[in-house]
């Protein structure tokens, strides 16, 4: 080998290991290549309901818009969470996302319902699937909430009450948004006390209500007490 491969060789390391340093430094400084992420986790529980010998029959609600905040900042939010949390069905208790690691947080907002631009887009699957039991085929809308059972103050048949609050139109927009404290733990748990709910409202006349309006509205703001908002 004469000399002049001999330094032609050497450029060649010395260029591929430039390259090499500004691929490890590109890497390491764009935060999206090398932040991980792991799983955010809300999960729900129902206490038990000791009002007026009232029995829970159907209890599910879509919790959507997840966002997590720091000091009134926004530092993450998932618009495209809709997770149908249903009580006859203990495997959707929790509603899940993928935060970045180390994210620094102090407040959790969500909100109880599916907001009026999806409800304008039309049907989706998954948890938005009509089958699930939670869309107004008559109305093309999706039941933010549904809430059935008996009790013996209600004059009806089978002394049986019935809540199914939606709506997106202007003034029977019932969406409920909840905030809660934080203290940067992945995991925060949401307890629902209905009793809250019940004590807001009289089963002998407020028993049924199936169709968007001003009296849903009123429904979701007293429901919000059942989830211990902030």
């Amino acid at each position: 080998m004469n000399l002049l491969h001999f330094l032609e060789g050497k450029n060649q390391i010395k260029r591929s290991s430039t390259f090499l340093f500004f691929l490890i430094t590109l890497f390491l400084s764009v935060p999206s290549f090398a932040q991980k992420h792991i799983p955010f986790e809300l999960k729900f529980h129902l206490k038990s309901v000791t009002k007026d010998s009232i029995n829970i029959e159907t209890f599910k609600f879509y919790i959507s818009d997840l966002k997590l905040k720091l000091n009134d900042q926004l530092v993450y939010e998932n618009k495209h969470l809709f997770k149908l949390i249903d009580f006859s069905d203990d495997s959707t208790y929790t509603a899940s996302t993928y935060v970045p690691s180390h994210l620094l947080f102090n407040s959790i907002t969500f909100s109880i319902g599916v907001d009026s631009i999806t409800n304008k887009e039309g049907i989706y699957s998954g948890d938005l699937d009509p089958t699930k039991g939670m869309y107004w085929t008559w109305q093309s809308g999706y039941i933010n909430l549904k809430l059935e059972g008996t009790s013996p103050k209600c004059p009806t048949r089978h002394h049986k009450f019935q809540y199914h609050i939606g709506g997106f139109n202007e003034g029977e927009y019932p969406l409920q948004t909840l905030i809660y404290p934080a203290s940067n733990k992945y995991t925060k748990d949401i307890y629902i006390d209905l009793d809250k709910f019940f004590y807001t409202i009289d089963l002998t006349k407020e028993n049924t209500i199936m169709i968007p309006g001003k009296q849903a509205v009123e429904l979701s703001k007293k429901m919000k007490l059942a989830f211990g908002n902030k």
